[in-house]
């Protein structure tokens, strides 16, 4: 199943809610949004706008990311540099889901580029999940030395 566009580039997203009844190709798409990167840090590049829908799925590929790579722990990259603030309900859906997944990761970097106003949505979403460890970085050069001030003590 291909998640590249007719003329063979990677798959675009439209600024517009995804749901259960996007096609296969756009589900696998999301999907292939999770990626290993490095030895332990996988890298979620989040779609522009999440739903409980994409964000279930979403969560659900980084617990099998983690597995396929045979991760006791990990380190996680979530860039949100071209993402909308999430909805009530996408918000509800991370809160109950992401405490599963915590438990697991070292710690998160969230890459906002300089958008206080996502950083102060994503510190208020994460309160209750039991994350420990987490930083906003403005680039991915920043998230892993924040990944690597944090594993390295």
């Amino acid at each position: 199943m291909s998640t590249t566009a007719p003329n063979n580039e990677k798959f675009v997203f439209e600024k517009r809610p995804y749901n259960a009844d996007s096609s296969p190709e756009v589900i696998q798409a999301m999907k292939d949004r999770v990626n290993l990167w490095q030895d332990d840090i996988l890298l979620l590049e989040e779609i522009p706008v999440m739903t409980p829908f994409s964000a279930s799925l979403i969560l659900n590929e980084i617990v099998v990311k983690k597995e396929q790579a045979r991760l006791d722990h990990f380190n996680l990259i979530v860039d949100l540099r071209a993402c909308k603030r999430p909805s009530p309900e996408s918000r509800r859906k991370i809160n109950e889901l992401f405490p599963e997944i915590c438990r697991d990761v070292l710690h998160v970097s969230y890459v906002t580029g300089k958008s206080s106003l996502l950083n102060t949505v994503i510190r208020f979403v994460m309160f209750q999940t039991g994350l420990n460890s987490y930083s906003f970085d403005k680039g991915m050069e920043d998230a892993l030395e924040s990944i690597r001030k944090v594993n390295n003590g």
